[in-house]
């Protein structure tokens, strides 16, 4: 399905005459603003940049597919069916616009081309931008799905750089709705900029009728050979976090550090060590995961030198491996001597050997003596993670959800 949908994105942006853009890879160079490609965008500021302040009388529009990595929204992956930390988007980029409502049209129309359903589609806009006057151009988008916010966060390009706004497409599936990307624009001199975001693997989810990002035909072979292994804590959790590790092997991070790109990098290698409880990824579960994820990326548009490959990813696999050990073999000892009135203390020193608050929940009711202890985790309530409910039968709200709290 995705490259089906990959394969269609393309040929509606040519037909339409659209300028293709390389896609980046995902950890930046030394002296950029951050150190992941966090959106489309961000992978091609400077053409923002160059026609802001340029200024130029001709209209421009491009379109790129970019992996992005959310290196700080890694709470709730594997326990939602949507948080993902590794997302591929497709990008519309319209410059030095007229017409606002052309660019927003083209953008429906690219939904409609993949055959999703305008009467599916609502909307949450900025009360202060112009999107509730270029939405009501449209007869036949619903007035009742578009979504007035006041507190919306602004669209925001980095510093020096002029604001604009948002709008938040959603689409009804299943029980709930699906996020499935962003519209954007800044006005600018009376022209506009529009920055239109479509996350691919969410589009497929809709087009497969699946509820979790794990059942989507490319990404569910992973997910069977995972579910064998029964020693893993949260299989879905080490599937996104495993998968997004690959990714950034495979543009060329592949070694720990204490600072930088590296130190996130140790982090998403931590958890997966966690998750391992204890245990190693030997050679044959190594093969099998690198041989589904090797036919994963060529159905994403991507081909890979596995030798080299293979020679990073034996760096990072080492490095799990060791830490997995320490990890579990430091909370089997803590744990194991704690109890209800230690606890908080047994919690303090396992922070300061580097073991997460969450990993502490996760294994205390292994151990009789603190599995009666409360520990809460406090997870940012973003509407994704609660779009879809909390399972497949928990009917969502559409109206409530969508409607600003005041």
């Amino acid at each position: 399905m995705i490259t089906l949908i990959l394969d269609s994105l393309k040929s509606f942006a040519f037909s339409k005459k659209f300028t293709f853009l390389e896609e980046k890879k995902v950890p930046r160079t030394k002296g950029e603003e951050t150190y992941f490609i966090m959106s489309p965008i961000a992978a091609h500021i400077k053409i923002f940049d160059e026609a802001m302040k340029n200024n130029r009388k001709s209209s421009e529009t491009f379109f790129t597919k970019q992996m992005s990595f959310y290196s700080n929204k890694l709470d709730g992956v594997g326990e939602n069916p949507l948080t993902n930390p590794m997302e591929m988007g497709f990008s519309l980029f319209f410059l030095n616009q007229n017409n606002p409502e052309y660019c927003v049209r083209q953008s429906i129309e690219f939904l409609k081309f993949l055959g999703l359903k305008k009467e599916n589609l609502y909307f949450r806009v900025d009360g202060g931008s112009e999107f509730n006057k270029i939405f009501g151009t449209d007869e036949e988008l619903k007035n009742e799905n578009i979504f007035q916010w006041d507190s919306l966060e602004k669209f925001h390009l980095g510093n020096q750089r002029p604001q604009g706004f948002y709008a938040y497409p959603y689409y009804r599936h299943l029980n709930g709705i699906v996020p499935i990307g962003s519209i954007a624009y800044i006005k600018l001199k009376d022209k506009y900029y529009f920055d239109v975001l479509f996350f691919i693997e969410r589009l497929a989810l809709i087009l497969e009728n699946k509820y979790s990002m794990c059942d989507l035909e490319e990404v569910h072979p992973m997910k069977t050979i995972i579910s064998k292994r029964s020693f893993i804590i949260n299989s879905e959790r080490f599937l996104l976090l495993f998968r997004a590790i690959l990714i950034l092997i495979k543009d060329g991070l592949y070694e720990v550090a204490y600072s930088g790109s590296g130190f996130y990098f140790k982090k998403l290698c931590r958890e997966i060590a966690f998750l391992l409880d204890g245990n190693e990824i030997d050679r044959l579960f190594s093969l099998e995961l690198l041989e589904v994820f090797e036919n994963q990326m060529l159905h994403y548009g991507y081909e890979i030198d596995f030798q080299e490959f293979e020679r990073k990813f034996e760096v990072t696999l080492n490095y799990i491996n060791k830490a997995s050990r320490i990890i579990y073999r430091v909370m089997s000892k803590e744990l194991s001597k704690a109890t209800i009135e230690t606890m908080k203390e047994t919690e303090d020193k396992l922070k300061s050997l580097g073991i997460h608050l969450h990993w502490i929940a996760l294994k205390k009711s292994k151990y009789p003596n603190i599995k009666d202890v409360v520990i809460e985790i406090v997870h940012r309530k973003s509407l994704r993670s609660i779009s879809l409910g909390g399972n497949e039968q928990d009917f969502v709200n559409i109206k409530k959800l969508l409607s600003e709290r005041k």
